[in-house]
């Protein structure tokens, strides 16, 4: 690993495991069904476990942000984190 790696901050994308508070389960799945290769089942378990998950991690804090966006607008409860 290169030393500009190793000083890059890594940003994570969670779900908190749950919609958000106005979120129809059946369409926020589908939502995001069909703009992922994701099954609806998989997506369910992934995002709708009830528990914390990492969804995804990147450098660009820019394309976990559009990530988040889609996420919150299907009903999704997700945050960033930054490490």
């Amino acid at each position: 690993m290169d030393r500009h790696s190793q000083n890059e901050m890594t940003h994570i994308l969670y779900s908190s495991g749950t919609l958000l508070a106005t979120a129809i389960e059946r369409s926020a799945i589908e939502q995001i069904a069909s703009m992922t290769s994701k099954t609806k089942e998989q997506i369910k378990r992934r995002l709708l476990s009830g528990q914390r998950k990492r969804v995804k991690s990147s450098a660009s804090l820019s394309k976990l942000i559009r990530l988040e966006i889609k996420l919150r607008a299907a009903g999704f409860d997700v945050y960033i984190d930054k490490r």
